[in-house]
């Protein structure tokens, strides 16, 4: 029998033999944990990050060719643009809605820019260039206002049912473009308004000192830019090369066609020799005989009977209107 001391001695060594287990806390071992949720959570982030980047991307894309398309089917801002500007031909009966429909048609169309009524020399070089590109339409466009017709416009209208006359107000269409405010009614501001002209629709312009001889040069079906300081043909509309020259002539407000030509090239393809997008033209010669298809007018207020004799076979309406005035007088 065990006394009560030695009772409680057994208790307590029954104790020692059998400890209260411990309760460990976790708090202790979040910190060791944290550096794997946050390696988690970033891990996560940048997932999801990466998602939304690519479906943004992939939404550029289409919405980029989506545009691309609306603007060569439906080209909107060459309406919002033109409309309110030009005059359509009235004596032609045609409508604005027929003309503008008429000048988005890029590669069939020609223009030619002036700030004045035709004189012989601007007249030979218009119907040269009615004669030779019959199948285009082509746009007399004329930036003064209030004027009309004269002679040579009402005989070369008569004689050329491709001829289509516009009146443009000078102020209006450089109106939201880069030249907004420049407009000065000058031999620069012509110039900028032919530039515009074959970016905002396409087709060919070319200068009123020079005479076609031949037919236009082709494009080869690869997009480029046939260019010379006098004639500027584009198939289509909003040509990067015409995007380049626009911007010199931008900057370069006195520089002639010739050095912005030269300019915009060098700048445009680094290596004029071989430039996807541009075309160098012949150089233009100093006459018809020299085997170019374009040649420089003489300059003469009044044409001699030798300019005529080179001349009257390129543009004979425009000669017979020159000297049956003459004979009035």
């Amino acid at each position: 029998m065990l006394d009560e001391k030695g009772f409680e001695e057994r208790v307590r060594l029954l104790l020692l033999d059998n400890p209260r287990p411990k309760v460990t806390s976790d708090v202790n071992a979040w910190p060791r944990k944290w550096p794997s949720y946050i390696a988690g959570a970033v891990w996560w982030a940048f997932f999801f990050t990466s998602i939304v980047a690519i479906l943004v991307l992939l939404f550029m894309v289409i919405f980029a060719k989506y545009e691309e398309q609306t603007m060569l089917k439906r080209p909107i801002y060459l309406t919002r643009y033109m409309d309110p500007i030009i005059t359509a031909d009235r004596s032609a009966k045609l409508p604005k809605d027929s003309i503008l429909s008429s000048m988005l048609q890029s590669s069939s169309n020609a223009f030619f820019v002036t700030g004045k009524i035709l004189d012989w020399k601007s007249s030979c070089s218009l119907e040269s260039l009615l004669k030779h590109a019959s199948d285009k339409n082509v746009f007399l466009v004329t930036f003064v206002r209030g004027a009309k017709d004269g002679r040579f416009e009402k005989r070369l209208r008569s004689e050329y049912s491709n001829l289509m006359m516009l009146k443009a107000d000078g102020e209006q269409f450089f109106k939201g473009t880069m030249f907004e405010g420049d407009w000065r009614g000058d031999a620069n501001s012509m110039k900028d308004a032919e530039l515009l002209t074959i970016w905002q629709f396409g087709g060919t312009v070319m200068a009123d000192d020079v005479v076609i001889t031949s037919e236009l040069p082709k494009n080869r079906g690869n997009g480029n830019c046939l260019v010379s300081p006098d004639v500027i043909s584009c198939p289509s509309q909003c040509s990067a090369f015409l995007y380049q020259l626009l911007l010199n002539a931008k900057e370069s407000p006195g520089s002639s066609m010739k050095t912005l030509v030269e300019s915009s090239v060098m700048d445009f393809c680094g290596n004029p020799a071989v430039c996807p997008g541009v075309q160098r033209l012949q150089p233009t010669c100093s006459k018809p005989d020299d085997g170019c298809f374009l040649f420089k007018l003489p300059r003469e207020e009044t044409p001699s009977n030798q300019t005529w004799s080179l001349l009257s076979h390129h543009c004979p309406v425009t000669y017979a209107t020159s000297q049956s005035r003459a004979h009035n007088l």
